[in-house]
């Protein structure tokens, strides 16, 4: 994976065997912290988890690069009807750029 840029994350999920953000810190862990390992933190199963944000800014956080890509996922199907895409997006990244 190196060679090219890429990561191995990890994305915890209530339902699985790693279903919190301390369980996914602890496989990384485990594997020996590989420098393109990471976790992939899904707001809707961050939600769903026993995560708290305390867990997120205990390790999370202070790693990131600064240069981190961020996706955001948002869906609204009733305003995404509402409006044009373009619009649509518009207002997601507006939005999002008050968190980062």
């Amino acid at each position: 994976m190196k060679p090219y840029g890429m990561t191995a994350d990890l994305e915890f999920m209530p339902w699985t065997a790693v279903p919190h953000a301390r369980a996914a810190l602890s496989v990384i862990e485990a594997a020996g912290m590989p420098p393109n390992a990471g976790i992939l933190v899904d707001a809707l199963h961050f939600d769903r988890s026993a995560t708290t944000l305390d867990d997120i800014r205990a390790g999370l956080f202070a790693a990131l690069p600064a240069d981190l890509p961020v996706s955001v996922e948002v869906v609204h199907l009733e305003r995404m009807r509402a409006m044009d895409p373009a619009e649509w997006a518009r207002q997601c990244l507006e939005a999002s750029r008050r968190y980062l």
